[in-house]
């Protein structure tokens, strides 16, 4: 689905004055080039735009509906089917619509929203499937809420707040799965040792150094633990003999190779899977600010606990923003004995470590269950990418959150998931370099795994691909033109340098009479 910068690429500049107008956009459009384009897409996708392009159009309930039409179908419907329940969308010429102003006077619904800059037409399909839809662009379409659905028994309301601004919003919904692709590279480029039942130091340094999020904090280290269990639970890797007689952790091949070959949704699906359904992931032994002790003379139910806790979440709404703090004191109000169904604030033995002190009797509530409740929402809600984060965690005070479209999906709502069909493309240096983005599906960076070897971690993931690497890829019954064919698909080109490096390598390993295992 295109974006709101593609979508303004087919507007002609009378028209992109009327959206600037209509939106009150703050952008100078007096220079037509890519720049400004870009500059007046990024105002239109805002998140305080959208939200008042949303509440000002959400008055009348002809517009709502089709914005909640639009939603549901995940921003894209048939362009018959919109016009015959929304009215028809006259496209004009620059001279006509300059004369009749119809941006003050619409015609329609489908008009409202065009000079909005809210909806675009396309086409979808192939051949004669083929037909005109109408579209919400993709970085629109998912800070629109989910349409209302009818209450639910106990439902009660969390006071949403104004947007953050563009540059405190923080969008790393995908880094712990990209992390899931790095402990697979990790494993086929070496197995873990085990030093009793941790990973070996210069093993977990090996992994450490891979992650986009180095564990450097309390907080950061229990997402690693959460990553490796993820990984553990999804069989990625077993445990076997190692050549010294101890054991080590393997790369479980066919349990990898069935996960890589999931479609990114999918793959999201079966992380938050792993944390909702785990009776041995405890979030409350795992929250950084809190200690569990004699935790033999007591127990808590992590699983149910989840269930509980993800069914009072249904009453935050898909894009509109929630102070953290006000999500829990909503919580402390209504549903306090989420994680306690007995209501037994006696006998837990939790030490709250900034306070210094454990927390006893309800009226120490938000030094454990409400530590709880913000740490479920500022960590694996957040890593597993139910929801999006804006504000630095150092102001803690400020943190806010919003629902994603899979987070909506997750606790229930009835939308389609985020399309995936977007190509993102490697660049191959001439100096053998490769880099990888970030929103490179893991099958495909694996593929680069086989033939290059990983150098560094950051907004993009680099490989270089030399003789070593190549020396493993033939071990391993790759040929030239494989590798050759592979990195082709990934990339818009090889260079040629890199396809004589190739060629070479290989010549050599032939020459020296490699033994290439079959795949």
């Amino acid at each position: 689905m295109p974006t709101t910068l593609q979508l303004l690429k087919e507007h002609s500049p009378v028209l992109l004055g009327i959206i600037k107008e209509v939106r009150s956009a703050n952008v100078d459009l007096l220079q037509d080039d890519a720049e400004t384009l870009e500059l007046l897409a990024d105002e239109l996708t805002s998140p305080g735009s959208v939200q008042n392009a949303r509440e000002e159009l959400g008055d009348d309930p002809a517009v709502a509906k089709a914005l909640d039409a639009l939603v549901a179908a995940n921003g894209t419907i048939p362009e018959t089917q919109f016009f015959r329940e929304f009215g028809a969308l006259e496209i004009m010429g620059d001279q006509r619509l300059q004369a009749e102003e119809r941006w003050m006077d619409p015609q329609s619904v489908s008009e409202v929203l065009y000079f909005n800059g809210l909806i675009g037409r396309g086409f979808a399909g192939l051949g004669p499937n083929a037909q005109r839809i109408i579209y919400m662009p993709s970085d629109i379409v998912d800070q629109f809420p989910p349409p209302e659905r009818e209450p639910r028994e106990g439902a009660f309301a969390i006071r949403d707040v104004p947007p953050p601004s563009r540059d405190e919003t923080v969008d790393d919904r995908d880094s712990l799965l990209n992390d899931v692709g790095s402990v697979l590279g990790c494993l086929y480029e070496r197995e873990w040792r085990l030093d009793g039942s941790a990973l070996h130091a210069e093993d977990d340094a090996r992994l450490n150094r891979r992650l986009l999020a180095l564990p450097d904090t309390e907080a950061l280290r229990t997402r690693k633990r959460l990553l490796l269990h993820i990984a553990k639970h999804l069989g990625l890797f077993k445990p076997e003999a190692s050549e010294t007689g101890g054991l080590q952790l393997a790369l479980n091949r066919n349990r990898a190779n069935r996960f890589l070959r999931l479609d990114r949704n999918q793959q999201r699906t079966a992380l938050w899977n792993v944390w909702l359904r785990s009776p041995d992931w405890n979030d409350l032994a795992e929250t950084p600010t809190l200690d569990c002790r004699n935790t033999e003379k007591w127990k808590n139910n992590p699983k149910v606990t989840r269930e509980v806790f993800l069914g009072h979440c249904r009453n935050l709404a898909m894009g509109r923003w929630y102070r953290v703090q006000d999500v829990a004191a909503a919580i402390h109000e209504h549903a306090p004995d989420f994680q306690r169904p007995g209501a037994n604030y006696d006998d837990w033995y939790v030490w709250n470590i900034p306070a210094n002190r454990f927390g006893h009797g309800f009226e120490d509530w938000d030094l454990v269950d409400g530590e709880l409740v913000r740490f479920l929402l500022e960590g694996p809600m957040q890593w597993l990418g139910a929801l999006q984060r804006g504000a630095p965690l150092r102001h803690r005070e400020r943190t806010m959150v919003t629902l994603t479209r899979a987070g909506a999906i997750w606790l229930g709502a009835s939308l389609t998931p985020e399309a995936v069909d977007r190509r993102p493309r490697v660049r191959i240096r001439k100096g053998f370099a490769v880099h990888v983005p970030l929103t490179m599906p893991l099958r495909a960076r694996f593929r680069i795994e086989r033939i290059a070897h990983w150098q560094r971690s950051g907004t993009e993931y680099v490989y270089q691909i030399n003789q070593r690497s190549l020396d493993r890829a033939f071990r391993e019954g790759l040929k030239g033109d494989q590798i050759l064919e592979s990195l082709r698909g990934l990339s818009d080109g090889v260079p040629a340098s890199v396809e004589r490096g190739i060629r070479k390598v290989e010549g050599q390993w032939a020459a020296k009479g490699g033994n290439a295992r079959e795949p």
